[in-house]
């Protein structure tokens, strides 16, 4: 099993924008795991926790990561923030 979350939030004035299947175009912004306004990830771990789950958690956040060193560097605020929470 796996838990995979990318943070997202939905807004008609968001940055980005991409095709879907029933919607059309839709606009959003790419959110840290940290950044307020999308998922909750203590309210998610949490739940995690309650059901058990001790499989692996994956975090798809890929925007301003373009070199090795920001990868590097995403990767242990990721480390940081989840940390405590799993």
């Amino acid at each position: 099993m796996n838990v995979y979350v990318q943070n997202h939030r939905l807004s008609p004035t968001g940055a980005d924008e991409l095709p879907t299947y029933c919607r059309g175009m839709v606009r959003f912004d790419h959110l840290d795991p940290w950044q307020p306004g999308g998922i909750d990830f203590v309210a998610v771990c949490s739940a995690l926790k309650q059901v058990g789950y001790s499989g692996t958690l994956t975090i798809h956040q890929a925007q301003g990561i373009a070199t090795a060193d920001s990868a590097r560097d995403f990767a242990e605020r990721c480390a940081r923030f989840f940390g405590p929470l799993v």
